[in-house]
């Protein structure tokens, strides 16, 4: 099959950090093209693909007949009528998160997208990152028993970085702790479980920027409760835990060797526990390799592409879809209703 040639719409942070690193090492998808209102920026995202097409407007490279997929990395307001047009203009798609900031534009999306004979994906790149794969298989096992409890937290130091965008200092524009983190642990709690959340209550702080700090409790369709911290303003970290009856385990997205198990049926003294943690000994060779490569978080955004490559080719699903990101959405404005009523909202069917 012929190769898939991208063209990237938004040539920030998310694009220079995270995108064009990951797709110099996925050799299904040449980089074809880059536009943003801002052409320094493109000139920046440049350097890692030299031989790109520059555009100022997002209709010129949109009308690039070479190109027959897209990626895009714009702000959330312009999320929807961008992919609505890439659609239109008979290119596969990858969205950034979130897949929109209304519901109903993301229902336009997903209508599009199911009207189409295209690749519809969005940015959850944490459906693809190693230990949140290994974390859903060892739950889908059985391992855990049943599952009670998921806790999850994740900071950052954002807002207090001079060069973010205004639109991130703003709710309705898409920024904010919730929309621009909140809503990937939202979707990987789901993903985890391989379940949907029916019911959530947030709290929020606004300071400098708007809602800087969220704080979530949610239930999922089968009972197990979700408490989740989003920060915008404290030391960075990435972490989940989920508790079972039969055991628990706890990781970090962004250490490589954080994954720890614990079987509650054993005991957590004698010879066994100090095998088991010898035997962790063994992982160390795919630690280095991992470290070597970026470290596990830069790994799931080369992942994500590899999968949006084989669903291009007609091999499999891309890791998440326009549906999975309207889920995430619906939760997200559930979330945003209960803050504004003071009590527990249902997500919208």
């Amino acid at each position: 099959m012929r190769s898939i040639f991208l063209g990237i719409i938004g040539c920030g942070r998310a694009a220079q950090q995270f995108h064009l690193p990951a797709l110099r090492f996925v050799p299904a998808i040449k980089v074809t093209a880059l536009a943003d209102v801002d052409l320094s920026r493109v000139e920046s995202a440049a350097r890692q693909f030299p031989n790109a097409r520059r555009y100022s407007e997002a209709d010129k490279l949109l009308a690039d007949a070479e190109l027959n997929a897209v990626a895009i990395c714009a702000p959330p307001q312009m999320h929807a009528e961008l992919a609505l047009a890439a659609l239109a203009s008979g290119k596969h798609v990858l969205v950034e998160k979130p897949l929109a900031l209304t519901i109903a534009d993301g229902e336009r999306m997903l209508r599009a997208a199911e009207m189409s004979n295209k690749i519809a994906a969005i940015g959850f790149n944490l459906r693809c990152h190693r230990l949140v794969r290994r974390a859903r298989e060892m739950i889908a096992s059985g391992a855990l028993g049943e599952i009670h409890q998921i806790i999850t937290m994740w900071g950052s130091q954002m807002q207090n970085d001079s060069k973010m965008p205004a639109w991130c200092r703003v709710e309705l524009s898409g920024g904010g702790a919730l929309f621009e983190i909140g809503i990937h642990h939202i979707d990987a709690s789901a993903f985890l479980l391989d379940d949907k959340i029916d019911s959530v209550q947030m709290v929020g702080r606004s300071g400098a920027c708007e809602q800087e700090i969220a704080s979530l409790l949610a239930r999922t369709n089968g009972g197990v409760l979700i408490s989740s911290s989003f920060s915008q303003v404290t030391a960075p970290f990435n972490e989940f835990r989920i508790a079972g009856d039969r055991g628990a385990l706890s990781f970090s997205l962004y250490r490589a060797d954080s994954f720890a198990f614990a079987n509650l049926l054993q005991p957590s003294f004698g010879l066994r526990p100090r095998l088991n943690q010898l035997s962790r000994l063994r992982e160390f060779p795919e630690l280095l390799r991992i470290a070597r490569s970026g470290g596990d978080y830069l790994l799931s955004y080369r992942e994500q592409w590899n999968r949006f490559a084989a669903a291009v080719r007609g091999e499999s699903a891309p890791a998440s879809s326009f549906a999975d990101g309207l889920a995430a959405l619906k939760v997200a404005h559930a979330a945003l209703k209960s803050r504004e009523d003071g009590m527990l909202a249902t997500v919208q069917d």
